[in-house]
Parts: structure tokens; C-alpha cells; sequence
């Protein structure tokens, strides 16, 4: 099992709109909340998304630290993927570890992550993001789409493998109370 880490183990975009504001007095969560992110924010929470001042204010999500424990504990090994940089990987550690997360392999990946699933056999990923779910499942993976910001996908089409959830509590109904088998 993989997990990936920014949109979900952590609330990286709140994090961003942390620092946005105390920088420069901008106010991002109504644009993020309707959905309007404008060109302009999405490129400020580009520039804070690596920066080792966002560790300061990322916080994790509720539950993700102890699912991911009953996960590893009785089901899956866990492995974080995620398109960071590798020159986020030591400070990526050191965040899991301060929060509680299981001990697990991060591994950084440029652009698709498909590679790094099939070299590491991975067969359920969590994912936060549409862009990297779709081909996930596309390529046979069951693929939990953690929505934790509400975007209405109701106009989506999805392939069967994948499981739309809004909170890390759905994550393990959809993992330990056996809705998928773990393989």
C-alpha cells in the first residue's frame, strides 16, 4: 500500500495559506473553498509548497497518523510516494516522524508515479489528487481519492477501482473493515 504525502497525510495547501497571508497579507481559502484558484495563487502555493518554513505550520490531517498505524500493523507495508522534491525527502522523514506517522520508506518521483508503484508492487495507493488517481487506476491499481478539500467530481467519470472519500475515518472502512482486500 502507498500512500502519498502532501495533500494526504498533511494539509500542505493550509499550510501555504498560512504563510501566503503572514507574507503578503492575501487571503487564498476563499479562491481554494469555491474552487477559483486563480493563475496568481496557484503559483504562490507553488512557491511555498517546498519551502522548509511551510514544515512550520503543516499540520496532519485527522486520523491519517493512526490509520496508516492500524494499516501497517495488521494489513500493508506503507510506503509514501510523492512528487516532492528529494531535496524535501530528510525534512519529509523528520515531519512523519514528529507526528506519529509510520516508520516507512518516502520515495520522490518526477512526474508519473507510475513507475515507482510498479517497481514497488504496490496495490491500493491514497491519493489527493484527480490527475495521478485516474492513470493509478487506469494501470489496475485500487485507488482511494482522498477529497478532503470537496471538490464536487460529480461530473467525473472514474474507473470502478476507484473509492471517492472524504476523511481519513472513510480511509479505513475502505482498507480494514474489508471493503477492498489487500492482496
Amino acid at each position: 500500500m502507498a500512500a502519498t504525502f502532501d495533500g494526504c497525510c498533511a494539509d500542505y495547501v493550509g499550510a501555504c495559506a498560512v504563510l501566503i497571508k503572514q507574507e503578503r497579507g492575501l487571503n487564498i481559502w476563499p479562491d481554494i473553498q469555491t474552487g477559483n484558484v486563480t493563475e496568481e495563487v496557484e503559483e504562490l502555493l507553488t512557491k511555498y509548497q517546498y519551502t522548509r518554513e511551510l514544515y512550520d505550520w503543516l499540520n496532519p490531517f485527522p486520523y491519517a497518523a493512526s490509520t496508516l498505524h492500524k494499516i501497517a500493523d495488521n494489513y500493508a507495508d506503507i510506503i509514501y510516494i510523492t512528487a516532492r522534491p528529494l531535496s524535501t525527502k530528510d525534512i519529509t522523514n523528520k515531519w512523519l516522524e514528529l507526528h506519529g506517522f509510520p516508520s516507512a520508506r518516502v520515495i520522490n518521483v518526477r512526474g508519473s508515479k507510475i513507475p515507482a508503484v510498479t517497481r514497488e508492487r504496490v496495490d491500493i495507493f491514497i491519493e489527493d489528487r484527480l490527475m495521478y488517481a485516474v492513470p493509478l487506476a487506469e494501470e489496475g491499481l485500487k485507488v482511494i481519492l482522498l477529497n478532503l478539500y470537496e471538490i464536487d467530481y460529480t461530473e467525473c467519470t472514474f474507473p470502478d477501482s476507484i473509492r471517492i472519500v472524504t476523511n481519513w475515518e472513510e480511509v479505513r472502512n475502505v482498507v480494514v473493515e474489508g471493503f477492498w482486500e489487500i492482496e
